[in-house]
């Protein structure tokens, strides 16, 4: 079974539209709107996270594209419903462009009474993806996913694994159908830290999530991980295996993706659309988001809204099994 959904990598502010025009031409191969002064990166995650750095890494790039100041602004009240919301709402004329990570977008309101949904945005296509891991603490008998599932498949339920938000169970769930194990799922809220805290102080025997939330342990020798669940082996940890290279044919991918809001008109979209196909090809962000475990390489509007409504269905699929 292979799946490709997308994960997923931090704005009280309006969007920035100024009136001034700009005579300068910019980098993009499609005319970025000449009335826009400035233009709001919105992050619907804390300010230190992943996608904020993400963010804050692409912003200088995308100034020298576009020519026009880019400000980061975080948004994650409501676990970030507050973003997601501002970017729906937000005037459709590429003042601000948003943060839509797969599948944490699609959890953000399935389930759930928000104003938006899929169809409140543009989708402009993910710059780049991560593959969902698993580590076990280096003290652990469990020497890889295989041991794992055993575990898991003789004591239906005993076997603890770790999971945050939805979007952490639903990539359990998908294990669970593929393997036919039953874990015994551990809730933590607020990110991956608790799920961190609880493996280092030997709580749980797994823990589920991006590789950049293992890698510091690991390096300090704490955590080894057992597997990844992507097409290969990750840059950023070399020596752990794919779960496919253990025999079991899944794989999860999140998108740190980005959009608009629904109406944009798509010379907009286009010249938004080329500068980030740049800066995701570009030698200096491949390699910055590969030393967080990260994977280089764009992908396009037409595959990025396919891979957003595949989620949707995965997503409510485990909230209608799970009772969420």
């Amino acid at each position: 079974m292979k799946t490709a959904i997308a994960t997923a990598i931090t704005l009280s502010a309006a969007a920035l539209a100024g009136c001034a025009s700009s005579d300068t031409t910019n980098g993009s191969d499609a005319a970025f709107p000449d009335n826009l002064s400035s233009l709001t990166f919105e992050v619907p995650f804390d300010a230190g996270g992943t996608t904020d750095t993400i963010a804050r890494l692409m912003a200088p790039m995308l100034e020298e594209e576009l020519d026009v100041p880019v400000q980061v602004v975080n948004m994650s009240e409501r676990d970030g419903q507050a973003g997601f919301e501002a970017l729906a709402e937000s005037d459709p004329n590429g003042a601000m462009v948003g943060f839509t990570n797969l599948p944490s977008a699609v959890t953000s309101y399935l389930g759930t009474e928000a104003g938006y949904d899929k169809d409140s945005f543009a989708p402009l296509g993910a710059v780049t993806s991560l593959s969902t891991v698993i580590a076990v603490h280096e003290d652990s008998d469990i020497d890889d996913f295989t041991d794992l599932v055993d575990a898991a498949l003789a004591a239906p339920g005993d076997v603890t694994l770790a999971a945050g938000a939805l979007d952490d169970s639903i990539q359990v769930h998908q294990i669970e159908e593929a393997t036919g194990a039953e874990f015994n799922k551990i809730p933590f809220e607020g990110g991956s830290s608790g799920e961190v805290t609880a493996l280092l102080g030997k709580k749980v025997d797994a823990i589920i999530g991006a590789p950049v939330a293992m890698i510091p342990n690991v390096e300090s020798g704490d955590f080894r991980v057992i597997a990844v669940f992507g097409p290969e082996r990750i840059a950023a940890l070399p020596d752990s295996p794919t779960a496919i290279e253990q025999g079991v044919d899944l794989e999860m991918l999140s998108r740190i993706g980005l959009s608009l809001s629904a109406g944009t008109d798509e010379e907009t979209q286009s010249a938004l659309v080329d500068a980030m196909d740049k800066i995701a090809a570009s030698p200096e962000f491949v390699k910055k988001v590969e030393a967080l475990g990260y994977e280089g390489g764009f992908i396009d509007p037409e595959k990025f809204s396919a891979e957003w409504t595949d989620a949707e269905g995965v997503a409510q699929t485990v909230i209608d099994e799970e009772g969420r």
